[in-house]
């Protein structure tokens, strides 16, 4: 790191320092240990392709980011506006702990939906697993069965990679634990979130005013 580090910095010599340089010297100066994409065979069903890919150097920009936008549109709070940290996430892929699968029309290229899922080791039990942060599929492909197979596909790329085993989340507004339940998935916890300070009040207990 302290040689990537080095050539970083030495191609910067006598230039000011702005906060987008500095990002990109601490993007060059850690060794870019992402997922080989590669090494994992992409899959066709009829007319879908299921294949691995990137957000790469431009992060913010291009269809993957732009589908990460429309899924925020819809899953947010109202009135919180999305600020996605684009480098965060390039960084987190470029060390290995995000890796994003697609759908797209095998003719066309078109994206019809990802899945985008972290990578990590268990502190409890030393295992690799992984746990999805966005699942989404465009307005045109709900309904069928394009998301199984997306899920199953993971399921296929992620036993490539040693991992044991697979989180999702299930949102109560579209009730996707039908989705987790159908492909043998288990609950094993109920999530709550509470926006701190903007007027969310604790629900009214039975029988009580």
């Amino acid at each position: 790191m302290r040689g990537l580090l080095a050539v970083a910095l030495a191609k910067r010599v006598g230039e000011c320092l702005t906060l987008h340089m500095a990002r990109e010297i601490v993007a060059e100066s850690v060794p870019d240990c992402a997922v080989d994409i590669a090494q994992l065979p992409a899959r066709r069903r009829g007319d879908l392709l299921f294949q691995a890919e990137q957000l790469g150097p431009l992060p913010g920009s291009g269809e993957l980011a732009a589908q990460r936008l429309r899924f925020l549109q819809e899953t947010l709070p109202a009135g919180v506006q999305p600020d996605v940290q684009w480098d965060e996430l390039r960084q987190l892929e470029r060390s290995g702990q995000l890796l994003i699968l697609t759908i797209r029309r095998a003719a066309s290229g078109e994206l019809l939906g990802s899945v985008w899922l972290s990578l990590y080791q268990d502190i409890n039990t030393g295992e690799r697993v992984a746990c999805d942060d966005m699942l989404f599929v465009e307005q045109g492909a709900r309904g069928g069965m394009a998301v199984v197979q997306l899920w199953r596909y993971a399921e296929v790329v992620l036993e490539q990679l040693g991992l044991v085993q697979m989180t999702c989340h299930s949102r109560e507004t579209n009730n996707a634990g039908r989705l987790a339940r159908f492909l043998g998935g288990q609950i094993t916890h109920t999530g709550f979130s509470k926006r701190i300070g903007c007027g969310q009040k604790r629900a009214p207990r039975a029988g009580k005013d």
